[in-house]
């Protein structure tokens, strides 16, 4: 049985902000791995988070090990 696909949108600029929303701190992580997290902690076939700007700061702060997440 197929339990369905979270796709996680994140790949934003922030121009109005000044800095990668996506990094932010929240409780002592990055507000994107919160989701992420999240995410993963429901049963969710695959999880996916879209990034664009900064992708590569993004990927290089957030580690996942879960087989089931995936950055596009």
């Amino acid at each position: 049985m197929h339990k369905g696909c979270a796709v996680i949108l994140a790949a934003g600029t922030a121009s109005r902000m000044g800095t990668a929303k996506q990094l932010l701190t929240l409780h002592g992580c990055s507000m994107l791995e919160q989701v992420i997290r999240l995410a993963l902690a429901i049963d969710f076939s695959r999880v996916i988070a879209v990034i664009g700007h900064e992708e590569n700061r993004i990927q290089q702060s957030i580690h996942v090990a879960d087989p089931r997440f995936r950055w596009v």
